[in-house]
């Protein structure tokens, strides 16, 4: 199911051109330029991928087209809300880039990397990656992520988990179609409609310790359901939906389901598929 859904999601992430956009506190002793070096070294190692430009035509990656490098952009702000705002209105306009950085400084003088990715290329997964091997490199210590990410069809590179009872992509795609025949549609929820009046804002919150380990402790019990290490996503969907029940006071249902996502490099037929000769 996940590798036919994929497909699908991917392409209303290109059509429908959804970004999102993740921002990290850089250390005083960080300049600028030693951050700009540290992100050349590892597009080059790993990241090429930050290289790749989007197709509008054809809705993904464009094949033949490439940057040479990748701009980290100065950018300023009363806030990192404000620049995140300013930022979303630069690139609205850019339908090329999929990736772009930005090294922005706030009013007191906080600097952060901003990274602002497309979706249907990018996940959190690959941005965590990316932000761990910066810090290794930064700080001259060992990195355990040696994946290499490309933008490539998982379908022809997966060696299918034995749970899922198939060994072929056609096998994995018929049965996501009978899945998908099954889910119903949304018949109550949401009671609003989206418009041009809503918008989206980040609140930021501390999270205790022990709220966290009970919150990892159900993630994995949700992954074990499909003999999985654990399902983060699904912990969060659960956690959402929890809320929004208790906020607009509606009636517990009897059953839930949910639809969520899995990260599914692990099952690669070569550990983070392979080194781009440029």
């Amino acid at each position: 199911m996940i590798c036919h859904l994929m497909s699908l999601s991917t392409d209303i992430l290109f059509a429908k051109r959804v970004y999102f956009e993740t921002s990290f506190i850089i250390p005083e002793t960080i300049s600028k330029e030693s951050l700009q070096t540290a992100i050349n070294q590892l597009v080059k190692e790993r990241f090429e991928i930050f290289l790749y430009v989007i197709d509008e035509h054809t809705l993904s990656i464009d094949k033949e087209k490439r940057r040479t490098e990748v701009e980290l952009e100065s950018i300023t702000g009363a806030t990192i809300q404000t620049i995140h705002e300013a930022i979303l209105k630069e690139c609205k306009a850019d339908t090329t880039n999929a990736f772009r950085f930005f090294f922005a400084e706030d009013e007191k003088q906080t600097h952060f990397l901003v990274i602002h990715a497309h979706h249907g290329v990018a996940d959190g997964f690959m941005i965590t990656s990316f932000v761990r091997g910066l810090y290794s490199l930064i700080n001259a210590v060992p990195s355990s992520d040696t994946f290499i990410f490309s933008h490539i069809n998982p379908l022809e590179q997966l060696n299918f988990p034995a749970q899922w009872n198939s060994n072929s992509s056609e096998s994995v795609r018929h049965q996501a179609e009978d899945i998908m025949k099954r889910i119903s549609p949304a018949e109550v929820y949401p009671l609003r409609i989206p418009d041009s009046a809503v918008y989206m804002i980040n609140i930021e919150r501390i999270v205790s310790k022990d709220v966290s380990k009970r919150a990892v402790i159900f993630a994995k019990n949700c992954g074990e359901i499909a003999k999985e290490n654990g399902c983060i996503h699904g912990m969060l969907l659960y956690a959402y939906l929890r809320a929004v029940m208790k906020v607009d006071a509606l009636t517990p249902p009897g059953s839930m389901s949910i639809n969520t996502v899995v990260n599914m490099r692990r099952y690669y037929k070569m550990q983070g598929y392979f080194m781009l000769i440029g």
